[in-house]
């Protein structure tokens, strides 16, 4: 029980980080070593420092990082919630396991419940419909996409509950095999995994989270995948590509005017002409 509530513990303050970082990053901001207060050192007598949050503002706000870090803390809720709502599905009875069976792809089969939930969160929250939306960004589709991540993300990365070492190795050819029994076909398992290894001009390592040594072996930085946000690696895999799925805003408007149309509100596309 002890060690349940400090793992839980460990993860509360490590998302409190995460939300103060994105905060400094997008408004302006730093962290600055301090003693601790009378409260701190009751809970733990040995704290030498703490670590604070200064919050500044900028003299010049960046409206599209403002509208970035709403757009992300949306993304994670959503796709929080979804998964919620999927785990309470028949999904599990569609997941098999790459490594050793044919795998369709989503949502006729699955490799994981992330994977359906992320097909939902690209469809109703990106207004990316990876089904029907065919056409390829660097040689793959939408789903084929989210197959070859979700497979890192579950089959060997472990998946969100898993124990696995940080950094792990992976057979190249062992890798592509996976890759073409989850669906993909051997060129696109092959283009995958190049897009996937990071080099210059990837965004970060989320997006590309393979590294692959001078003689030419090839590791998962798996830690990396334990709980990832697929929906907002796929978008920014995407964005470092300098690509953009063509039907995105012509749905997206469509779902705006329908929200209003069912309020009552008379609404007209952007495009339509105005007196």
């Amino acid at each position: 029980m002890a060690i349940a509530q400090g793992v839980s513990r460990l993860g509360d303050v490590w998302q409190d980080l995460m939300n103060e970082s994105r905060y400094h990053r997008f408004f302006g901001g730093h962290f600055r070593p301090k003693a601790p207060d009378a409260e701190q050192i009751g809970i733990m007598p040995q704290l030498e420092l703490v670590f604070a949050s200064v919050k500044t503002e900028r003299e010049r706000r960046d409206d599209a990082q403002i509208a970035e870090y709403v757009a992300w803390n949306r993304a994670q809720r959503w796709t929080f919630s979804t998964s919620r709502n999927i785990s309470r599905t028949n999904a599990k009875t569609r997941i098999k396991d790459p490594k050793v069976d044919p795998v369709a792809l989503a949502p006729a089969e699955l490799v994981s419940e992330l994977e359906f939930t992320t097909l939902y969160v690209l469809d109703n929250i990106f207004h990316w419909n990876a089904i029907k939306n065919t056409s390829e960004i660097e040689g793959l589709n939408i789903r084929e996409w989210l197959r070859g991540y979700s497979v890192l993300e579950q089959s060997y990365a472990g998946g969100s509950t898993a124990e696995s070492e940080a950094i792990i190795e992976i057979d190249p050819a062992e890798l592509e095999q996976t890759l073409q029994r989850a669906g993909l076909s051997d060129t696109k398992a092959s283009r995958f995994i190049a897009l996937a290894t990071f080099t210059k001009g990837r965004r970060d390592l989320y997006d590309a989270p393979l590294l692959q040594s001078s003689d030419g072996r090839l590791y998962l930085l798996a830690a990396l995948y334990h709980g990832v946000n697929l929906p907002l690696v796929i978008a920014s895999q995407f964005g470092s590509l300098d690509h953009s799925v063509d039907t995105k805003g012509k749905t997206f408007e469509k779902s705006v005017l329908k929200d209003f149309q069912d309020a009552g509100i008379p609404t007209l596309p952007a495009s339509s002409a105005r007196m």
